[in-house]
């Protein structure tokens, strides 16, 4: 009967040990990526949509506004730039008619 309970309790410390060190290894990588995020994002303003399309990768959509600007969107996979993390990052580029990016932003979804 003992070592029935000792064998639980063991059981349950494992158990609980495992599920922390992967929440705090998710939390860890989910940081990690949004410091790296909001360094590129920073890094293309006022720079050619090239530097972001080399960075990103190929865009997934491109969408053309009305006043000349266009809307770039990437999403996952498109780079190795963006380390892994739970959630998918969608990164959308807002570049003015002479090609130079406008405005950046990302998400998590």
């Amino acid at each position: 009967m003992v070592v029935e309970f000792l064998v639980f309790v063991v059981f349950c410390y494992i158990f609980y040990g495992v599920w922390l060190a992967r929440h705090l290894l998710n939390r860890w990588r989910t940081r990690r990526r949004e410091a790296t995020l909001v360094r590129l994002v920073a890094s293309f303003a006022g720079k050619p949509v090239s530097e972001a399309q080399r960075a990103l990768g190929p865009p997934v959509e491109i969408l053309d506004g009305p006043s000349g600007r266009r809307l770039y969107v990437w999403r996952p996979p498109a780079s190795r730039a963006i380390p892994p993390a739970p959630g998918v990052v969608v990164v959308t580029t807002t570049v003015e008619a002479d090609g130079t990016v406008a405005e950046t932003s990302w998400r998590t979804i």
